[in-house]
């Protein structure tokens, strides 16, 4: 799986957008975004705004917040569906 960090993501209204960690590998994505202190909603409202201009970019997304100062630091969010 190759991988990017901080790697520049378009979105469709000419935003940019740069999560701390994307790997891809064939039409699979996988970001990660790491955070600090408490967990919020925020943060998942983030990390779904990456994984949804990922796939509109046509990849299977997966979504991972890594809270570094955490016990249990590992974090997934589920990808809200696109509408057709």
């Amino acid at each position: 799986m190759a991988g990017a960090e901080r790697a520049a993501i378009l979105g469709v209204n000419g935003e940019i957008h740069r999560p701390d960690r994307v790997l891809l590998k064939g039409k699979q994505a996988i970001v990660i975004d790491y955070k600090t202190g408490n967990r919020s909603k925020s943060h998942h409202a983030q990390l779904k705004r990456y994984m949804s201009q990922l796939a509109q970019m046509g990849f299977e997304v997966e979504g991972y917040l890594l809270y570094i100062e955490e016990e249990n630091p590992v974090e997934s969010v589920a990808r809200e569906a696109i509408p057709a």
